[in-house]
């Protein structure tokens, strides 16, 4: 198992660095010049040649990224154009906020799917499986930004159960960091759910038809017995799958929803940089999300070596 997890995280240096140069190849061939954004309208081209020079935007290629990459390896993410602030600091500041709204889109999303799906493969053709695929199916359909509208209107402007916007830390009191995140969590995690219970209840139902479900049914093991302690287990295996992908799509996908709520994560600086073509901060914002989902993908190939012998036989 050692030998298999020190393997993943060296194939990890090259897919990182290909995404670093990915994104700097991309961001150079994008039309327009951030000097002149910097310079202004009224800028001369002296002036304009200027920040040019002093941004090292006349460089080749080559050099521009070498000097960048240099900088990177040793954590120095760059400066921000219009801020002048760290790219580290202002991400280390904005990525906390996006991190509780994935982790807690993602519980939402786990206390749906697992229950819903485990129902819906145990009472396959029921009722409630109709329903629960139905629900599955608006889940996937429905837009974040007008589910989560929907949702001010009705828990935040009607009820006032929660803050229509906002996001308050935990340092506010515990209950007020938890409903600023209720209706961002579920906004974001109803498309996650709605893949996992799918995906969890066709493996369920695959599971359930094995010789040694069988074989439970046949000595008298109960339905909750099998369901939760041996069926289970094995039915996560491609549902595992499913979820590293969501964790994926819910941080990537974080930046709509934080708009709604006006949260102030790592999605709306995202935009924002996007907006300003200050590159250093889409470039810092890029390797940072894609070290956390190559970590992502990291526990999930862990949890397969866990739940499968066959892959812990392999890596041995």
């Amino acid at each position: 198992m050692f030998l298999y997890l020190v393997r993943r995280i060296l194939i990890m240096v090259p897919l990182l660095f290909v995404v670093c140069f990915t994104v700097f190849l991309l961001l150079f061939f994008v039309p327009g010049d951030p000097a002149i954004t910097l310079a202004g309208d009224n800028a001369s081209a002296e002036q304009i040649e200027a920040i040019r020079e002093n941004l090292g935007l006349n460089d080749p290629f080559f050099t521009q990224f070498w000097n960048w990459i240099s900088d990177v390896l040793v954590g120095d993410l760059g400066t921000s154009l219009y801020s002048n602030r760290s790219v580290a600091d202002a991400i280390g500041e904005r990525l906390p906020v996006s991190v509780a709204l994935t982790a807690a889109s993602m519980v939402v999303a786990l206390a749906i799917a697992i229950p819903a799906g485990l129902l819906a493969a145990a009472r396959r053709g029921s009722r409630f499986d109709r329903v629960a695929m139905l629900f599955a199916g608006l889940g996937v359909a429905i837009p974040n930004f007008w589910l989560g509208t929907l949702l001010i209107l009705v828990f935040a402007l009607h009820w006032n159960l929660f803050p229509a916007v906002g996001y308050s830390p935990p340092s506010d009191g515990l209950v007020e960091w938890v409903k600023s995140l209720v209706l961002p969590a579920i906004t974001l995690g109803s498309s996650a759910a709605a893949e996992t219970t799918r995906q969890l209840r066709g493996s369920m139902i695959t599971t359930l038809e094995n010789d040694y479900v069988r074989t439970a049914r046949s000595v008298g093991v109960r339905d909750r017995t099998i369901l939760i302690k041996h069926a289970l287990k094995n039915a996560s295996i491609p549902a595992i799958t499913v979820i590293g992908f969501q964790v994926a799509f819910l941080l990537g996908g974080s930046a709509v929803v934080e708009r709604v709520f006006a949260l102030p994560g790592i999605g709306d600086l995202a935009i924002n940089a996007v907006i300003q073509r200050d590159f250093p901060m889409v470039q810092g914002i890029v390797i940072v999300t894609a070290l956390i989902i190559l970590t992502v993908n990291l526990v999930v190939d862990l949890l397969y070596a866990w739940l499968d012998p066959r892959v812990r036989r392999a890596t041995t």
